[in-house]
């Protein structure tokens, strides 16, 4: 795969591989999207400066200090500059959203002083970036740096001088893998080996959101997934992504993407036969 070039709106060339779709400098932000072909695999390679890397469709597995990481469609993977890691796409194309800082400072190097994977409430925002970017508008340039300083702000509040504590670690864990099924604070607390109070308002200061609504917005990504990807119900679609019942999931996604579920699955599909014509 050949290493992109930047366009003629941006100051420098990106870090990231892949066909570039968008290469836009946003203030102090350089922000990306890139296609990947199915099953590309990326030797391994480090990135000059820190950046942030957004799954928007496809996936892939990454392979850092040897241990795989499968970065599905939401996901949030966060690199220190200089860390060297190798990425194997999976058999559909995958689409990633890039945020690279211009010029790394010293508060640059200690936000990402940690890696970490995340899947909550940073990936409503990026996904907001990814929609704006594809507008065009007067007010679009603004409102994507404004989102993009919002992430790496939210990364920064969530690391700091001594990293990210392994029971954040723990409890994220835990959201991912049992966020379809019924999580009591306690338990999770019990697993992190904290205190339920100390989770819950750590939590909160490192992550911007309580952990239940981090858990929701984690089953509500999956129903969203499930609504553009599959042909199941939307009633077997939100017994699958954890909520009670459909209601649930449509009084959810109308107050959060002001949609219903159907609505939604609809727009999606419209998209998709204007993107790639009639299957």
């Amino acid at each position: 795969m050949a290493h992109c070039s930047a366009d003629s709106s941006s100051s420098r060339a990106p870090a990231f591989f892949g066909d570039a779709e968008h290469v836009r400098q946003f203030g102090a932000f350089l922000v990306t999207q890139n296609r990947y072909s199915p099953n590309v695999r990326l030797q391994s390679h480090a990135h000059e400066r820190a950046f942030i890397s957004f799954v928007v469709r496809g996936s892939y597995i990454e392979y850092c200090d040897r241990r795989p990481i499968r970065c599905a469609p939401g996901t949030l993977i966060f690199h220190p500059s200089g860390e060297e890691h190798s990425d194997s796409f999976e058999s559909q194309e995958a689409v990633l959203l890039g945020i690279e800082l211009d010029d790394p400072t010293d508060s640059d190097q200690k936000l990402f002083s940690s890696r970490h994977v995340m899947t909550g409430p940073e990936t409503f925002i990026a996904g907001q970036l990814a929609r704006e970017l594809n507008r065009q508008c007067p007010v679009s340039n603004l409102v994507v740096e404004s989102l993009a300083a919002e992430i790496v702000s939210n990364c920064c509040h969530g690391t700091g001088r001594k990293g990210t504590p392994r029971w954040l670690g723990t409890a994220v864990e835990i959201a991912n893998d049992l966020y379809a099924s019924r999580i009591s604070l306690k338990a999770v607390a019990a697993a992190a080996g904290v205190h339920p109070i100390h989770l819950a308002r750590q939590f909160r200061s490192r992550m911007g959101c309580t952990f239940g609504e981090f858990v929701r917005r984690i089953r509500l990504a999956r129903a969203l997934e499930q609504l553009r990807h599959t042909s199941a119900s939307i009633a077997e679609i939100a017994a699958a992504s954890g909520f009670a019942d459909q209601s649930h999931l449509t009084r959810l996604m109308t107050a959060m993407i002001g949609q219903s579920p159907a609505a939604y699955r609809r727009e999606s599909h419209l998209k998709l036969r204007r993107a790639y014509g009639p299957t």
